[in-house]
């Protein structure tokens, strides 16, 4: 069975007409746009997906061997005035948006529940208005961009607290980078300067 689909969709996947259908999800401050790129209205997951006929194009979707953190490129219609709205007023910065393929049957109903393709977060939102192809770009990057960005942590009691009330692994920290402990028969062991707090060291 193909990789995260279920029966109804490798059925549907392997038939001599497919038919795919992009859906996708922007969580914005304001509502989250649930929307698809083809005529009407498709119901599932307890909502409603609107289409917006030019959902557009979507850039392929890549994996890397290395864990590069591949984005993708949504292009929407800049006429539909939801999209439009929340492209002009919105911050878009970090919010979640999440891609979803669904197939449908010769009637244009989909034949199992669409599944997730592909998530991440907006990074900007460029408009292009005022020519021949009014157009909304919407740049996205993928959840291995935080591999490569520092998370703020510290080795200290303070953030260690902070996260895990309680915890005393921290306690000790700045004590033990002045010790200095000789290994081996007849090496000598030098404390630091309040050993009673060392529970660990025999005096």
């Amino acid at each position: 069975m193909s990789r995260g689909l279920s029966a109804g969709n490798v059925t549907a996947s392997t038939a001599l007409h497919v038919r795919p259908l992009a859906f996708i999800k922007l969580e914005f401050d304001s509502a989250t746009l649930y929307l698809h790129n083809g005529v009407g209205s498709y119901v599932w997951g307890s909502q409603t997906w609107l289409g917006i006929g030019a959902l557009g194009q979507i850039s392929p979707l890549e994996e890397g061997h290395d864990l590069s953190p591949l984005g993708v490129t949504l292009q929407l219609t800049a006429f539909d005035a939801t999209v439009l709205n929340e492209a002009i007023n919105e911050e878009v910065f970090n919010r979640r948006v999440t891609l979803y393929i669904g197939l449908l049957d010769d009637n244009g109903v989909l034949t199992d529940t669409p599944f997730e393709r592909w998530s991440g977060w907006m990074d900007s939102m460029p408009l292009d208005l005022g020519g021949d192809n009014d157009a909304i770009t919407l740049q996205c990057e993928s959840d291995l961009r935080f591999f490569n960005q520092a998370n703020g942590a510290r080795f200290t009691d303070e953030d260690q607290q902070a996260r895990y009330s309680g915890d005393v692994g921290f306690n000790y920290l700045d004590q033990m980078m002045d010790a200095q402990v000789a290994w081996g028969p007849g090496g000598l062991t030098v404390r630091p300067a309040a050993p009673p707090q060392w529970p660990f060291l025999r005096p």
